[in-house]
């Protein structure tokens, strides 16, 4: 989630499911796919000058192309995640508007509430590859824990990216709660 707003009284936070690179990321893989198989497929098409058994496994190809395009468009056009915490009320608000990625449950809570916020650094084995090299990944989470009721709300997460963003903001949510 980025820092939208930053007053005394008020803490906002906003944010795509996923995170916006990602998911245009993914949708950008999807469309790409959905283009070269939709190629090929015109290609057999016309070489066999007409429908061919080789058609299917293009069909399921362009199938999964579309659903990750559509996924991907999907959550960029109506996925949003907010964090309002504010102190006139003394409670904070998590929604969650996402109808593909899973980003939590929608909560509301007082700000008395608040555990503690917490980032970890852990490593995440990845497979081997073929010439027998491994790249593990740090996974990096900034997350807001809460009691009552018990939640843990990742505000944000990096895999050996820019961990100083997730500080910047981990600096700011912290001097929110603390002032």
């Amino acid at each position: 989630m980025n820092l939208v707003e930053s007053t005394a009284e008020r803490l906002v936070l906003r944010g795509t499911p996923g995170g916006r690179l990602a998911v245009m990321a993914l949708t950008a893989i999807g469309l790409a796919l959905t283009a070269a198989i939709g190629y090929f497929a015109f290609a057999l098409y016309d070489a066999s000058k007409g429908l061919a058994w080789g058609h299917l496994p293009l069909a399921l190809g362009l199938g999964i192309g579309q659903l990750l395009f559509w996924a991907g468009a999907v959550t960029l056009a109506v996925g949003r995640l907010s964090l309002v915490l504010d102190r006139a009320t003394g409670e904070g608000v998590y929604s969650v508007r996402s109808p593909i990625i899973d980003a939590g449950k929608p909560c509301r809570f007082r700000l008395e509430n608040i555990a503690r916020l917490e980032m970890t650094a852990t490593e995440e084995a990845r497979p081997e590859v073929g010439d027998g090299a491994r790249f593990d990944a740090t996974v990096v989470k900034l997350r807001l824990l809460v009691s009552r009721p018990r939640r843990a709300i990742t505000l944000d997460e990096t895999q050996n990216g820019n961990v100083q963003r997730i500080e910047k903001l981990r600096d700011a949510v912290a001097n929110w709660l603390e002032g």
